[in-house]
């Protein structure tokens, strides 16, 4: 996460047989006639994908890459090992990997894994429950919170210490600070 907060990997995680797994790049399209593939990376350094071992689709087959570079942001050009033409990359094309969450670094002070924040409650200052998080999304400003409110109501929190003074992962729990409208009434 830009800012406050600092982003790993990032986005839902899912259940199997081999516990936890966080999904860690999407496949977009070929890239030339020789195998290459764009892939959208979620780690904080994107290409560090380059270098995990363990890297799976959800279906469970492993994959490895064999180079990467990077054209922005977090988009690279990459080659899988054993992908040798377009149409094999082609096959790829929208396909999410994933890395088991215990093949992962332990996050550092101040650093999350988005999976582990996914399903977290979400309190005001005092200690009141407002909803729980259920996604964290990041549409190119930084990352926001989408929290579903005690009444249902989804609303967006930008990831910011300003915002969310507080993440206690282990107790399961959020502080989010309640804007208020320009009335200075908090806002619902």
């Amino acid at each position: 996460m830009a800012g406050d907060h600092t982003n790993q990997p990032s986005s839902s995680s899912l259940r199997g047989d081999d516990g936890s797994l966080v999904l860690m790049g999407r496949f977009g399209a070929p890239h030339g006639i020789r195998g290459d593939i764009k892939l959208t990376s979620f780690a904080s350094d994107p290409l560090a994908l380059l270098r995990y071992e363990g890297l799976r689709f959800d279906d469970g087959r492993e994959l490895s890459f064999t180079h990467m570079r990077l054209i922005r942001d977090n988009l690279c050009i990459a080659h899988i090992k054993g992908i040798d033409q377009r149409d094999q990359a082609q096959a790829l094309t929208g396909r999410d990997i994933f890395i088991k969450r215990a093949d992962l670094p332990p996050p550092q002070p101040d650093e999350f894994y988005i999976s582990d924040l996914i399903g977290l409650e979400a309190r005001d200052e005092q200690g009141h429950v407002l909803g729980h998080i259920r996604d964290v999304v990041n549409y190119g400003a930084g990352d926001i919170l989408e929290m579903t409110r005690v009444d249902g109501e989804v609303v967006l929190i930008a990831f910011t210490r300003a915002h969310v003074p507080h993440v206690d992962c282990a107790s399961g729990f959020v502080t989010v600070l309640v804007p208020v409208d320009v009335n200075g009434e908090p806002e619902p």
